[in-house]
C-alpha cells in the first residue's frame, strides 16, 4: 500500500510539473519556472550524476523506477536488462566516451572466467594460471592508465570487483558468468559506481541473476537511501563547510583549528557512509543486497578495530585478495606483508582523495544552477519524506 501511494503522489506531482511548465507560473527565489528552466536540469550540472544531485533523484532515479517496477512486475525476465540499460546511461552520462573501456573490461573478466573455468576441467592448470594473471594484468593496467592519463567514473571499484570474481573463479567459490548480460551488470552497475561498495561476485551471484524485487525490500531501501541522503546533503556539506572556512586560512588560533580538523574528520566519514547507505539502499528498491561498508568506526579503541570498521568492503578485500596471497602472518615475514597492504591501502586512499579533487573542481561543471526547479523538487522531497 505505501508503494501504491508513493507512486500516486508520484504521478501527481509529475502532473503539477507539467502545468507549471506549460503556464510558466512556478517561482522559486525569484526565478520562474518555464520550459527553460526544464532545459537545463536535464544539461549536466555537474560531470556524474551524484546520488544528491537533483538530476539524479528527480530525473535519473524516479524515471529509472518508472520502467523498472512494471516490468519486475509482469515482465521479471527483463529485470536485468533494464538494470543494464539504466546503468549504461548513467555511465554515458559521465562521459560517453568512456563505454568502450567499460566494455573492453567487461569482455576481458568475462573471457578470463570462463577460460580459467574451462582450462580447469580440462586439467590444464599452468593455462588456467596463466589466464588468471593475464586478467589481473590487464585489469589493473587499465586502471592505471585511465585513472591518471584520464579520470574515469568507477574504474577503481570496477578494477577490483573484476579481480575478485576471476580470483574466486580460479579458487572455485563462484561458476564463470556465462551470461553477458548478467555479468555487464555485475561490472557497470550504477549502483555502486560512484564510491562503492567494492561488491564480490560471490556475494550476489543469485540476486545478479535474478533480482528479488519485493513492496517490503523497496520500503526498505528508500528508507536506508534517504538516511544516506540526510547525511550527505543536510550533515557533511553543512559541516564541510565550516572545515573548508577553517582549514582554508591561515593564523588560526589551537582551538578553531581543532575545530576545523573535527569538522573535517566528522564530514568525511558521513560524506563517505552517506554515500555508502545511498547504495545499499537504491540495492534494496531494485532487489539486490549489499554488504555493510562502516560499522561506526570512530567508537573504535584501536587503530586495529577502526581498520574493521572503516571502508570494510575494501579492508576485506585487502586481506583476501592481497595480504593472505602474499604471505599474511602464516609465511614469508608478517611486518613485510603488513606493510605491503597497507602501503597498497594507502595508494587507494589516495586515489580516493584525487576523485575527491576531480569533482570539487571539475572544469565542464556549470557555473549556476537552475533554479526554477527547486520549488517542485520541494514538493518531490515531500513525498520521499512521508513515504519512507
Amino acid at each position: 500500500m505505501p508503494l501504491f501511494l508513493f507512486f500516486v503522489q508520484y504521478v501527481r506531482v509529475l502532473f503539477s510539473m507539467s502545468r507549471r511548465c506549460a503556464s510558466g507560473r512556478g517561482k522559486s527565489g525569484g526565478g520562474d519556472f518555464s520550459l527553460m528552466s526544464v532545459r537545463n536540469i536535464l544539461r549536466r550540472d555537474t560531470y556524474f550524476m551524484g546520488f544528491s544531485t537533483n538530476t539524479f533523484l528527480f530525473i535519473f532515479l524516479l524515471g529509472t523506477l518508472a520502467v523498472y517496477i512494471p516490468t519486475a512486475l509482469f515482465l521479471p525476465r527483463l529485470k536485468v536488462p533494464v538494470l543494464l540499460a539504466a546503468s549504461l546511461i548513467f555511465y554515458s552520462w559521465a562521459d560517453v566516451t568512456a563505454l568502450p573501456v567499460l566494455l573492453v573490461m567487461t569482455l576481458i573478466n568475462y573471457g578470463c572466467g570462463i577460460l580459467i573455468e574451462r582450462y580447469r576441467a580440462a586439467g590444464q592448470s599452468r593455462n588456467e594460471t596463466m589466464f588468471l594473471a593475464v586478467g589481473i594484468v590487464l585489469d589493473l593496467a587499465i586502471l592505471i592508465f585511465f585513472k591518471y592519463a584520464r579520470f574515469i567514473l568507477g574504474i577503481s571499484f570496477m578494477s577490483l570487483s573484476g579481480i575478485a570474481y576471476l580470483v574466486d573463479v580460479y579458487r572455485e567459490k563462484v561458476k564463470a558468468q556465462r551470461n553477458i548480460i548478467t555479468f555487464a551488470l555485475f561490472m557497470s552497475f550504477f549502483v555502486k559506481i560512484v564510491e562503492g561498495p567494492i561488491v564480490r561476485y560471490s556475494d550476489v551471484t543469485r540476486q545478479m541473476n535474478r533480482p528479488e524485487f519485493s513492496a517490503a525490500r523497496f520500503t526498505e531501501g528508500i528508507r536506508r537511501f534517504s538516511v544516506g541522503l540526510a547525511k550527505k546533503v543536510l550533515l557533511a556539506d553543512q559541516i564541510g563547510v565550516v572545515a573548508h572556512d577553517i582549514l582554508g586560512t591561515t593564523n588560526n588560533s589551537p582551538i578553531l583549528a581543532w575545530l576545523g580538523i573535527i569538522s573535517y574528520t566528522i564530514q568525511l566519514y558521513l560524506d563517505f557512509s552517506g554515500y555508502t547507505d545511498m547504495a545499499i539502499g537504491l540495492g534494496k528498491m531494485f532487489g539486490i543486497d549489499f554488504k555493510e561498508n562502516f560499522n561506526n568506526p570512530y567508537i573504535s579503541q584501536s587503530i586495529t578495530e577502526f581498520w574493521r570498521r572503516w571502508h570494510m568492503s575494501l579492508s576485506k578485500w585487502l586481506r583476501d585478495y592481497f595480504y593472505i596471497p602474499i604471505g599474511g602472518s602464516r609465511s614469508g615475514n608478517t611486518y613485510v606483508n603488513l606493510f605491503l597492504t597497507f602501503l597498497l591501502a594507502g595508494i587507494v586512499a589516495w586515489v580516493f582523495l584525487f576523485i575527491k579533487e576531480k569533482k570539487a573542481y571539475n572544469p565542464f561543471a556549470r557555473s549556476e544552477r537552475s533554479k526554477g526547479i527547486a520549488a517542485c523538487c520541494e514538493e518531490f522531497g515531500q513525498v520521499f519524506y512521508v513515504y519512507a
